[in-house]
């Protein structure tokens, strides 16, 4: 980062804009984490959750059952080996079930 760069945080996220003025959205934030993404896949009724994030990065995955009133409770907490990592959970049992990552 030169002494012309600004960072903007934004929601926890920061920004570099260079000296043009033009955002630079390929670096990755301070401390190299990255914003979690997640996948949930069904098959032969088990649920695959597939965490996306910087290789190192521990993330925690909280569950809720409802989404008007929700109480987020830690699922598990997982430090990534690869870019990636598959997370098995127990098969739906009739309940609804939201996923979230931090």
């Amino acid at each position: 980062m030169s002494a012309n760069d600004t960072t903007a945080y934004l929601a926890s996220t920061s920004v570099r804009v260079l000296p043009n003025g033009i955002p630079d959205l390929s670096d990755v934030p301070p401390g190299g984490a990255v914003t979690p993404q997640l996948k949930l896949e069904l098959a032969n009724n088990q649920l695959s959750l597939t965490v996306t994030a910087s290789v190192g990065q521990t993330v925690t995955l909280f569950q809720a059952t409802d989404l008007s009133n929700p109480v987020w409770k830690t699922n598990q907490t997982v430090t990534l080996t690869g870019p990636s990592q598959v997370i098995v959970l127990p098969p739906p049992s009739g309940v609804s079930s939201y996923f979230r990552a931090q």
